[in-house]
């Protein structure tokens, strides 16, 4: 399981909102078997470099680049002085990763109308590099009409602010875009989107922005237990939600949801697939629950 959109294994906040998206994925999971026999063979290993692009060094092999390597073997059976040898090579195509784009705050914010609020995808990255954001350009869009991103043009009457003379936001650079309060009219749905570019690579994110003409509650997703940057689908999962503004004399209902990353919401068996219900503050998911899914990434939405 993994989270990709806004994550319940880091502690995350969004100011105002009503739902906490935390996308899990499911995955095999990796055991490492030790190898054990009565031939102890001598193993030698070459790397020759055929063909390198530009480099984004990381680890012993740059993206980009094409490596040959060598497998030799020489094995001498017990009780004999006979000596086995082999060899074999395989070519191995080391490809460029695609770019990570991600926004704060998962694919669904509800903001006040009287907000300050931000537009964070700071969290974007480049797995082959360690520079950070250097290289990364940013840009960012925005519409009322989410059906404007299959054109990638703005539909008449829809663009989300009367300033807006095309898709893109009116400073629609960089990794971080403010948002002062009253910058956006209440009771309306504006789809974001960040598209982040390097190297000829391209990846985006999309984040709905619900602006309320109040100032909705505050809520908080931390993860308690299982909370790795790949969760074990082997372990249980535990999270707790809590709502950070409401009033102390309130009693809250808590609600969580199991969707798809199309957001279709799934028929979960929460009874037996938890401990704790979908009812609580808490939802705590029994080992073994995503290990045998028809999908890989899935998002749990929390209500208040």
């Amino acid at each position: 399981m993994r989270s990709a959109v806004s994550t319940a294994r880091d502690r995350a906040r969004q100011r105002c909102r009503e739902e906490v998206l935390v996308p899990l994925e499911s995955g095999p999971s990796h055991w490492d078997v030790p190898a054990t026999g009565l031939l102890q063979p001598t193993l030698q290993q070459q790397c020759a470099h055929l063909r390198c692009g530009p480099q984004r060094q990381r680890s012993a092999f740059s993206s980009s680049c094409s490596y040959v390597f060598y497998f030799t073997v020489a094995i001498t059976p017990i009780r004999t002085t006979t000596v086995l040898r082999g060899s074999d090579k395989v070519y191995v195509q080391i490809e460029s990763t695609d770019l990570v784009a991600n926004i704060a705050g998962g694919t669904f914010c509800t903001v006040g109308f009287y907000d300050n609020w931000t537009l964070d995808g700071s969290a974007s990255c480049d797995p082959d590099s360690q520079e950070g954001l250097q290289g990364i350009t940013f840009t960012w869009y925005c519409t009322k009409e989410v059906s404007d991103y299959k054109i990638m043009k703005v539909s008449p009457g829809k663009s989300c602010h009367p300033s807006q003379r095309d898709l893109k936001w009116l400073t629609s650079s960089g990794p971080v875009q403010a948002m002062p309060p009253e910058s956006l009219p209440g009771n309306a749905l504006y789809y974001f989107r960040l598209v982040i570019q390097k190297d000829g690579r391209k990846s985006y994110a999309d984040q709905t922005v619900d602006v309320q003409p109040g100032s909705p509650l505050l809520l908080d997703v931390a993860c308690l237990e299982n909370c790795g940057t790949t969760p074990i689908p082997t372990e249980r999962f535990t999270l707790a939600g809590k709502c950070l503004n409401g009033r102390t004399n309130s009693q809250p209902v808590h609600y969580w949801s199991l969707f798809l990353e199309n957001t279709t919401e799934i028929s979960f068996d929460w009874s037996s697939g938890t401990s704790t219900g979908r009812s609580g503050a808490y939802l705590s998911i029994r080992a073994l629950t995503f290990t045998k899914t028809a999908h890989r990434s899935y998002v749990l939405l929390f209500k208040v």
